[in-house]
């Protein structure tokens, strides 16, 4: 008898520290036309005094402080019989619970959802989007732990979609290992369409929310297309299905990629739109690739997060910009592009990097680590102050790829690369790689050292060869004057007039003093037309200008006079004359 009440007592430790490990949510959605959701979490067996919740201050993949706490409504707390435990909020994303009574206990909030973007939680009458980071408070020291979700709908919302697996036997629960994949899997659920396909034997499937004019057909056979081209390039696989959340709007769209799913935006009237469906199927293509770059190969800080604060990289340039370099080359290579399309795309990023004036200000590496003030908030001198980490990036990861060909004499890619980073960091080391490393793995693979290349390219504002390195490829590499006369001023044409968008350091307009938020109402006594370049061309290089502008209620004079444009416009195109290794280079290449 006291050996079975002792085998007894045993199960009970056992039974209960097993509850220990795990923390549920529970997700009311019973009323969506509040767009409110309700939380609950359940924690067992937590011995301490004192419990610290936070809420994210941001999301991986969108490196901006967006302070999703302000959304956090009625914090409250009590045993498993009702008794209140107290809840006191100390700073702008924290709440502490203190507990001197109880071990198991409930913490429960709303959270209100009516911000529709691929980063944040969006609930209406049809349907509701859960993004982690905006809707499931982080128990501090429980990071580790596993847990449930666990959804209450409305009865007529009959699918849901989400990266997470499935409990059998518990309808609509899902189980998460850790918080960071609860975080990295939202959840889509309603009423909304599907399609599915195949990839390498892998299920697929894509969630259409809302009204559009998509045909599904189309879309299914050219999305597989896609996924199938991009993951040939890594051709390393640790996921067991995929979702694409494609969220239908009026207008914008951009995307977020997570372990294995994807949210993007897209027109919804836009699908009929060849140019507009090609540039969709390119941003697939893009956050899809980021399933290997940046969710599996990734710099050393992206993972495991710090959601309370920034973290900071000098390597958002091969997170981002390599991907963008490969959306482009996914989409030739998938037959969506030819090879003077690619070509022409890649010359337009390096008149980008060439001509725009921050970059001779901002390193690609600084571009990186200062994403978090300046990227994700522009403003009229950023053109001036600032540089694209994506476009950049992908002129960078064009020249590595071209450069690590060329070491290598085309025994190896930038796609082997990455296989690489995958199979050494990903699988062997479990963690991510440092900027040094990431060097020294490129330069091991082209068989010479790449420092001359990555500290002209990310460590400096200067301009590389390009037309040593494109001539090797068979490559022409030009640049042409561009013969409009310049003054230095962006406009854009509104309601009829004419406003100054950015003024370009060291042009005339910049130190003539014209300035943001100026109204052109006329150029020598002429009102410009809505086509500001146009306008100018009547004009030649030294002639002078009288600019008459509004700003705010005061007129403005200013004299100024028309220069040669300094940025010109940048080609590639193939070289019919180069040599057959060129030529073989070439063909490899592409």
């Amino acid at each position: 008898m006291k050996n079975a009440r002792f085998i007894w007592l045993l199960v009970c430790i056992w039974t209960t520290d097993v509850m220990a490990q795990q923390i549920t949510y529970k997700v009311s959605l019973r009323e969506p036309q509040t767009r409110y959701a309700t939380v609950t979490m359940e924690i067992i067996n937590y011995k301490k005094e004192e419990l610290r919740l936070r809420m994210p201050v941001w999301t991986p993949g969108s490196y901006m402080v967006r302070e999703f706490s302000r959304n956090v409504e009625s914090v409250v707390a009590a045993d498993f019989v009702g008794v209140e435990l107290p809840v006191e909020k100390i700073d702008k994303n924290t709440w502490v619970l203190k507990n001197q009574k109880t071990q198991s206990f409930t913490i429960v909030y709303r959270v209100y959802a009516n911000e529709m973007s691929v980063r944040t939680t969006f609930i209406n009458d049809e349907t509701a989007f859960l993004a982690g980071s905006s809707l499931f408070l982080l128990p501090v020291g429980l990071e580790h732990l596993s847990g449930k979700v666990v959804l209450d709908k409305p009865p007529h919302w009959t699918k849901i979609a989400t990266g997470l697996k499935g409990i059998e036997d518990e309808p609509h629960t899902y189980s998460y290992a850790h918080y960071d994949e609860l975080i990295d899997c939202p959840i889509q659920v309603g009423q909304f369409d599907t399609i599915s396909f195949l990839v390498k034997g892998i299920p697929h499937a894509v969630a259409l929310v809302g009204h559009s004019n998509v045909v599904k057909d189309k879309l299914r056979k050219d999305l597989q297309k896609i996924c199938e081209t991009t993951a040939a390039i890594v051709d390393r696989f640790d996921f067991s299905h995929y979702w694409f959340f494609v969220h239908h709007t009026d207008k914008g769209g951009g995307g977020l990629e997570h372990m294995n799913s994807t949210a993007v935006g897209m027109p919804r009237w836009n699908y009929s739109n060849e140019e507009q469906y090609l540039g969709f199927l390119r941003l697939c293509a893009h956050e899809y690739f980021h399933t290997w770059n940046v969710k599996r190969i990734r710099p050393f800080e992206l993972g495991p997060f710090d959601y309370h604060k920034e973290v900071y990289t000098d390597l958002l340039w091969v997170a981002e910009g390599i991907t963008t370099y490969y959306d482009k080359l996914i989409m030739y290579r998938a037959g969506y592009m030819t090879r003077e399309k690619l070509l022409q795309s890649l010359a337009g990023s390096i008149s980008y990097t060439e001509n725009t004036p921050g970059g001779k200000v901002q390193t690609l590496a600084m571009a990186s680590r200062d994403a978090w003030i300046k990227f994700y908030r522009p403003d009229e001198n950023s053109i001036n102050s600032s540089i694209s980490y994506y476009t950049k990036g992908a002129v960078a990861a064009l020249l590595l790829d071209l450069e690590i060909r060329r070491g290598s004499k085309n025994k190896f890619t930038l796609d082997d690369l990455l296989t690489r980073l995958y199979d050494e960091f990903y699988v062997k080391k479990n963690r991510g790689f440092s900027a040094k490393e990431f060097m020294e793995a490129a330069s091991k693979l082209a068989g010479v050292s790449l420092d001359g290349f990555f500290n002209t390219m990310i460590y400096s504002t200067k301009s590389p060869h390009y037309d040593r390195l494109f001539q090797q490829f068979g490559i022409k590499y030009e640049t042409k004057e561009n013969p409009t006369p310049f003054v230095g001023l962006q406009v854009k044409y509104d309601q009829g007039k004419t406003l100054v968008t950015a003024v370009l350091r060291n042009s005339p307009a910049f130190w003539g003093g014209l300035t943001a938020g100026d109204e052109v109402i006329s150029v020598n006594g002429v009102k410009p037309s809505d086509d500001f370049t146009a306008f100018l061309s009547s004009y030649a290089i030294g002639d002078p200008l009288k600019i008459h502008v509004l700003r705010g209620d005061s007129i403005k004079t200013f004299d100024l006079t028309l220069i040669k444009n300094p940025y010109p416009t940048h080609h590639l195109k193939i070289d019919e004359s180069a040599s057959p290794v060129a030529k073989s280079f070439l063909e490899k290449w592409l």
